[in-house]
């Protein structure tokens, strides 16, 4: 029996009992449901929304043709309170997403599929949760795999130096810092102006393929009698983004950037119970040292 793939995604109304409720519709209508992902939290592609979407991948096997299967596939959606589509209405809110994915070794071109969406298959809410149930599937039309096509998303990302104050940068702090310290930001637009006028603080983020902005660091640099020296601090990547190699790739732009400024060491800090993080810290060649670090609050 052909096996078909899925991804549902909700962001209105009671979004768990709704994607549990169209799994076993699903069952009931498509074929027997024989494994779906955990839920994926993620936010609104397309559009701007204060709703977040809970998303999933599903496998079901079944008799049915990509038509015959789109037809129950949207029948479904309307069972559960979808009354909208997306290619009449552009992208909104939705109480109930279901998208064909593929038949495995198949694709849905074949059929003229009025909504083909082997598209999606770029946009990581749809690649982490198929990911988690089929990494090793190979995707039609390629050669790699589910796994692979998600790691290369993971490596479509751009490490930028901030420059000049925003409203998108100041977001990024008032979300990131509170992960960092575990307490919340009193983070400013003036201490934003404040940090990018400092000529001795370089401020880097990392932004995902789709422009967000997922992690950030900071070099700091004194000069001495002893030579210049560089010291990294506030090395954060978003909880929701954490897993796909930001770390490593915003930490290695760091020590790129002090070589090039001139800097005789890069040195930082980090608390024994981060035990992944000082791993990573490590593996890019940083040496622990046998001193004393001393502090002083003011």
């Amino acid at each position: 029996m052909p096996r078909l793939y899925l991804s549902l995604g909700a962001n209105l109304g009671h979004r768990e009992t709704t994607l549990q409720t169209a799994l076993t519709l699903l069952s009931e209508q498509l074929g027997p449901v024989v494994k779906h992902s955990t839920f994926v939290a993620t936010q609104p592609w397309g559009f701007a929304s204060e709703n977040a979407f809970l998303n999933l991948a599903a496998i079901a096997d079944t008799s049915l043709s990509p038509l015959e299967a789109l037809a129950v596939t949207q029948n479904i959606e309307r069972q559960l309170g979808r009354t909208e589509k997306t290619a009449t209405k552009g992208y909104a809110d939705r109480t109930i997403d279901i998208d064909l994915l593929f038949f495995e070794g198949e694709t849905f071109e074949s059929e003229a599929l009025a909504l083909p969406h082997r598209h999606m298959l770029d946009r990581r809410f749809v690649l982490a949760p198929l990911a988690e149930i089929a990494p090793e599937v190979i995707v039609p039309g390629t050669e790699q795999t589910v796994a692979q096509h998600l790691q290369h998303l993971n490596e479509r990302f751009a490490i930028d130096r901030l420059t000049a104050p925003s409203a998108q940068h100041l977001e990024a702090f008032q979300r990131l810092l509170p992960q960092l310290t575990g307490r919340p930001t009193t983070f400013s637009a003036n201490d934003m102006a404040q940090l990018c006028a400092n000529p001795l603080t370089a401020v880097y983020f990392l932004s995902d393929e789709e422009g967000q902005l997922q992690a950030t660091c900071s070099l700091c640099y004194a000069t001495s009698p002893t030579g210049m020296k560089a010291w990294l601090e506030d090395v954060v990547v978003d909880d929701r983004a954490r897993g796909r190699g930001y770390a490593k790739h915003i930490v290695r732009h760091a020590i790129s950037a002090a070589k090039a400024q001139g800097a005789k060491s890069l040195n930082l800090t980090s608390r024994p119970t981060r035990i992944a993080a000082n791993r990573l810290y490590q593996s890019l060649g940083f040496e622990q040292r046998e001193t004393n670090v001393y502090s002083m609050a003011f």
